[in-house]
């Protein structure tokens, strides 16, 4: 796991603020690029914890967090208990279910994506998602896409040419489909 100014990004309690407290006295592109780490991080262990219930009958928490630290994540029950809560994952017939064992999950939150003529779509996503989403659409090598705006659940996507913003849409459709 990457650090920053020496304290190791991790999902436990101490650290859930390093962002804010480290921006605050550091400062810089370093420190902003950690939290989208942090908050990458974050994810993948929603869908490792999704994708394991999904897989495997497991009936205690205890046997959750060993395959999770077998997968190489690293956190505590009381973690774990709050990213189950999170993920409204229940308890049921003596085994832990997601709320929606129906719905598939592509790794992606679900998102909104609205075109703005000439040149601009709006994706709207989850509260937190966003910095994320965005990170992984500018390293996606998407060869319409000039760049992205990120807020906390919107992204502004631009095209490198006004005439590339359906081919742009197509992209960010087929690289979230994938998940990230």
């Amino acid at each position: 796991m990457q650090s920053v100014q020496g304290l190791p990004l991790d999902v436990n309690d101490k650290y859930r603020n390093v962002c804010v407290n480290l921006t605050y006295r550091v400062g810089g592109n370093g420190v902003a690029n950690s939290c989208k780490l942090l908050h990458i991080y974050r994810m993948r262990l929603d869908d490792a914890i999704l994708g394991l219930l999904t897989r495997q009958d497991i009936a205690d928490q205890g046997e959750l967090l060993a395959l999770l630290r077998a997968d190489g994540f690293s956190l505590t029950v009381s973690t774990l208990s709050r990213h189950l809560k999170k993920l409204q994952v229940r308890k049921e017939a003596g085994r832990y279910q997601p709320a929606s064992r129906h719905e598939p999950r592509t790794g992606t939150p679900r998102f909104t994506l609205r075109k703005v003529p000439p040149c601009l779509l709006v994706l709207r996503t989850s509260p937190g998602f966003a910095n994320a989403m965005a990170l992984a659409l500018d390293g996606g090598d998407l060869p319409a896409l000039a760049g992205t705006i990120a807020g906390d659940d919107t992204i502004f996507a631009a095209p490198i040419r006004a005439e590339l913003l359906d081919q742009l849409e197509a992209e960010i459709v087929e690289r979230l489909g994938r998940g990230f």
